[in-house]
């Protein structure tokens, strides 16, 4: 199949969509098992309060969402609503977004270099390791000119559902940000050395997007600006997504700062470790949306195929989140004991049994959130945002103080559960189809899931486990499975 003058294969339309949805965990799998791998190491080797700063700086690099203006998913939208345009309009679109994101980019690394201090001190730093932490804030600040940019080239991507290349891009360097970091701490370099090791890595990456978007579309060769109507038409859109992209991962990371301030960064530490393995349970429901955001935005009008799309989404990110969050769930303490030693465990155990539910009512809430935007509605998910911030800051600041890291872990979970009701009241509002069965199965696994909370004994947790999960698999094969999945499981089964 080629598109207009595009000139290269793009996936073709009767691929299945579980086909290109496991094409794009594939970008996540591995490098999230070589993060899972490196994290334990690195802990050790820089100690609980070190290795709790590394994590601050992982995980604001991780959102480069926070720094695309929001033109990462407004230029997928816009390139999944206009594959027969002409590819020289977008490739000034393109390069006129790709000015803008890397100046706003500079001007917030001159302020992270300049406020680095204070936010080290913000975060917890004592006086010992305060002068790491300020140089590493520095070392990060490299690399912001470029993650926003990047982001924004793997929206187009996305937008030619080119997951194949997206999906080759994101294995390596995405090992590489958990490889290299390792390497420098066990050959002997501080933490400031491991970030500028993750910065760099980060600069490879941008470049990666940027040579791949030039292959696949080679109109973008052709270097202009567009900074009237084209550059204002998405940020009319992408500026309300920037909105819920600054807010949300403000809301997802304040608690980390605040509890520094409060409890001390090696709390952080324990916080953000725990919360970064679970919260990559959310690559499952990640690569679906990403799937299913072209084809949602496609049908302007926010119902027939897009409203089958939201159903589906829904049913799936259900079927395939319950089994794995009751799991983690039930046997906390023995895989946190497993994976980063029974100290940590000990410690960390309250924080992972509440962030376990909060991430599945997170998980859950992403695929309305995606619909939402995807017809347009993005002033409403930006707006949700802005109205949860204050009520939830306040809660945070009882439960952390309070509680510590299990009360920062009980205010996150609380506030995604809020998220996710209203966010399913408005999808189906806008869809015009009824989501009350989706609402209630999810509440009714969530309550389940918080059953887990109490400090039950081996034995109790063994019983609900395989209990619940029973109970579940019938729903399943029935509820989230269609009749092709089901017939082609009975084949293998028969031919076993």
């Amino acid at each position: 199949m080629r598109i207009g003058l595009l000139g290269s294969r793009v996936l073709h339309p009767r691929e299945s969509t579980l086909g290109r949805v496991i094409a794009v965990l594939g970008g996540h799998v591995l490098p999230l098992i070589a993060s899972l791998v490196a994290f334990p190491t690195m802990f050790h080797a820089l100690g609980a309060g070190r290795f709790g700063f590394f994590m601050l700086v992982w995980t604001i690099a991780g959102y480069a969402g926070i720094l695309d203006l929001g033109l990462s998913r407004a230029l997928t939208r816009h390139v999944a609503q206009n594959k027969e345009g002409e590819p020289e309009g977008l490739g000034r679109l393109f390069w006129t977004g790709q000015v803008a994101l890397i100046a706003f980019g500079a001007a917030l690394a001159s302020v992270l270099a300049l406020l680095s201090g204070a936010i080290a001190q913000l975060a917890g730093a004592d006086s010992g390791m305060r002068a790491e932490a300020v140089a590493s804030f520095r070392a990060l600040a490299l690399c912001v000119p470029f993650l926003g940019a990047a982001s924004a080239a793997r929206g187009v991507l996305e937008g030619y559902e080119r997951f194949d290349l997206v999906t080759a891009a994101r294995i390596p360097t995405g090992v590489l940000s958990a490889v290299t970091p390792l390497a420098v701490v066990v050959l002997g370099g501080d933490l400031t050395a491991a970030v500028a090791s993750l910065a760099a890595v980060r600069i490879l990456t941008y470049a990666v997007f940027i040579t791949l978007c030039l292959k696949i579309q080679p109109g973008l060769r052709a270097v202009g600006l567009r900074w009237s109507s084209g550059l204002k038409g998405l940020l009319a859109y992408g500026g309300w997504v920037g909105v819920s992209n600054v807010v949300g991962p403000i809301i997802v990371n304040v608690d980390r700062f605040l509890l520094g301030a409060l409890a001390g960064i090696a709390a952080v530490s324990y916080y953000a470790t725990a919360f970064e393995a679970q919260n990559r349970l959310l690559i499952l429901v990640t690569a679906l949306t990403t799937v299913l955001f072209p084809a949602m935005a496609s049908d302007t009008q926010g119902g027939g195929a897009s409203a089958s799309l939201l159903r589906l989404g829904n049913r799936a990110t259900l079927g395939v989140l319950f089994p794995v969050c009751l799991t983690l769930v039930a046997f906390g303490p023995e895989l946190l004991g497993a994976w980063m030693g029974r100290e940590f465990a000990s410690e960390a155990i309250g924080v992972w049994r509440w962030l376990v539910v909060g991430v599945f009512v997170n998980g859950i809430a992403q695929t309305p959130f995606a619909y939402l935007q995807a017809i347009g509605r993005a002033r409403s998910t930006a707006l949700l945002h802005l109205a949860e911030v204050l009520p939830y800051l306040i809660i945070l600041s009882i439960l952390a103080f309070a509680f510590g890291a299990e009360g920062a872990a009980a205010a996150w979970t609380l506030r995604a559960g809020a998220d996710c009701l209203v966010l399913m009241v408005m999808s189906s509002r806008s869809a015009r189809v009824g989501l009350l069965p989706e609402t209630i199965l999810a509440g009714l696994a969530t309550a389940l899931l918080a059953l887990f909370l109490l400090d039950l004994g081996l034995t109790a947790r063994v019983v609900l486990f395989l209990a619940f999960l029973i109970g579940f698999l019938p729903l399943a094969w029935k509820w989230v499975l269609s009749n092709a999945h089901r017939f082609a499981i009975r084949r293998v089964l028969n031919g076993i």
